[in-house]
């Protein structure tokens, strides 16, 4: 009989599949596919180039999702958490609209399925979460991915706005004018990822005083404010951005800072008024013409009228297919699209209605639920305020739940909040391994240690 009792011997660590065993092909791989489900680029000088990569990448993620159904329906595992549950629902949801689209324009159900096709990139939402389960992945190289993403968002947009001239694509989804705006031609880029890059940066330097990240966060923020014109992205970046400093950082390190920046915002507002009181008059014209419309006053801004226009024709639609909606038309059964029948139309300018327009109020609210169950994962997390990934996840879903009300967010975009829904759902799942976003050495080595003991008080 031995006298000591041998502690277990530790199990081999499997080794990770291609590409997953090398860290570089790994992110690499993640930020690709953040940068096609994101779609920040379908709207760029890139648009036929992204588009294509959006087909091309559309065909594995359907062939994944048939066969990890196929694989679990042999080992007869029917099992699915909360979050699979409501992307099986989702993935539905196109076929009731396509049907709508029938109804309203006499376009064959098959087409109305086809003119979702980029929705059905979300599938690629719910790979990245089954490699997070897997542990093929960790939350730190998706988080580099994203950091990866927003980067080239930023350096591909203040190149493009300072050195290609909007103006040959005026009146496109590129690009547009508006005399509330200043009347010169802009870029309509999509602001997701720049989103991300503002509150991530800000959390970086108030969660660790790390100071010089506030530069990145006042340079994502300022292409949104200078360049992009649109007042919603403005508000919810400001939001955001706030809201992860206020939250996380003690008040005499927000105090510390304020009193810091109180001059040289000062200065910098002097000089505006000085230098530039044009720019100051533009946004002061923007700003109230933004509170015209809400307070339900005529303004007169071109944008206004236009909106105007596009809201009374989606009301019009909504209340003659209330259930199931109007659906997409496919440019190739109709290549005018809704031009069509309305003249000038697009849903994802008007927000939550549009998307009343598209799905009708039931798919509209399942759409829309997507926030309240993400909410639901950061209350269970709400403990663990060290993480910077993980803060700057929370009010990266509230800045793109504001934007989705008056913006096409989840019109066109539905992946990017579902990627955070999803990471948040990782987070809850598995705090253990969720961990902080990058432990530092200490931790790593107590981490370690504990391990150390627990394994000696075993044997």
């Amino acid at each position: 009989m031995a006298l000591v009792t041998l502690a277990p011997l530790p199990q081999p660590v499997k080794a990770l599949p291609w590409p997953f065993s090398n860290n570089r092909l790994t992110v690499g791989l993640l930020s690709f596919l953040v940068l096609i489900l994101w779609r920040v680029w379908t709207v760029s000088h890139f648009s036929v180039v992204i588009g294509a990569m959006e087909l091309v990448l559309l065909v594995p993620c359907v062939a994944w999702t048939a066969w990890r159904i196929t694989q679990r329906a042999l080992a007869n595992d029917w099992s699915v958490n909360g979050f699979e549950l409501y992307v099986l629902l989702l993935l539905i949801l196109p076929f009731g609209s396509a049907v709508g689209a029938r109804h309203a324009f006499g376009q064959p159900v098959i087409w109305g399925i086809i003119a979702f096709k980029d929705y059905y990139l979300l599938l690629g939402v719910l790979a990245i979460g089954h490699w997070l389960r897997m542990g093929w992945v960790s939350l730190h190289q998706v988080e580099q991915a994203l950091v990866i993403v927003a980067w080239a968002c930023l350096a591909y947009f203040y190149f493009a706005t300072l050195f290609i001239n909007p103006a040959p694509y005026q009146d496109t989804p590129l690009a547009g004018a508006n005399e509330v705006k200043g009347g010169g031609v802009y870029y309509r880029f999509n602001m997701g990822a720049m989103y991300f890059g503002a509150i991530y940066y800000t959390a970086r330097a108030f969660m660790r005083s790390r100071w010089a990240d506030l530069l990145p966060a006042m340079l994502f923020a300022a292409y949104i404010v200078v360049f992009r014109l649109d007042r919603t992205s403005m508000a919810v970046t400001a939001i955001g951005m706030a809201g992860v400093a206020l939250w996380n950082a003690p008040f005499q390190r927000i105090m510390k800072v304020a009193l810091a920046a109180l001059l040289p915002a000062a200065v910098a507002v002097m000089l505006l008024f000085t230098f530039a009181p044009q720019k100051v008059e533009q946004y002061k014209h923007m700003f109230l013409d933004a509170m015209d419309t809400v307070m339900g006053n005529s303004g007169d801004g071109t944008e206004t009228s236009i909106r105007t226009v596009e809201s009374a024709i989606a009301e019009r639609q909504v209340a003659k297919h209330p259930w199931i909606g109007n659906g997409r038309i496919s440019k190739s059964w109709n290549e005018e699209g809704y031009d069509k029948y309305f003249g000038f139309f697009y849903p994802a300018d008007i927000g939550a209605l549009g998307l009343v327009f598209i799905y009708g109020y039931p798919g509209a609210l399942l759409l829309y639920l997507l926030f309240p169950v993400a909410f639901v994962y950061v209350l269970r997390t709400k403990e663990r305020r060290g993480d910077v990934f993980l803060s700057t996840l929370r009010f990266l879903l509230l800045a793109l739940f504001l934007d989705s009300l008056s913006n096409g967010q989840l019109t066109q975009n539905t992946a990017q909040p579902l990627l955070v829904m999803a990471l948040l759902h990782f987070y809850q799942r598995r705090p253990a391994i969720a961990g902080v976003s990058r432990p530092s050495v200490p931790a790593v080595r107590a981490i370690s240690a504990n391990t150390t003991r627990t394994s000696g008080a075993a044997g």
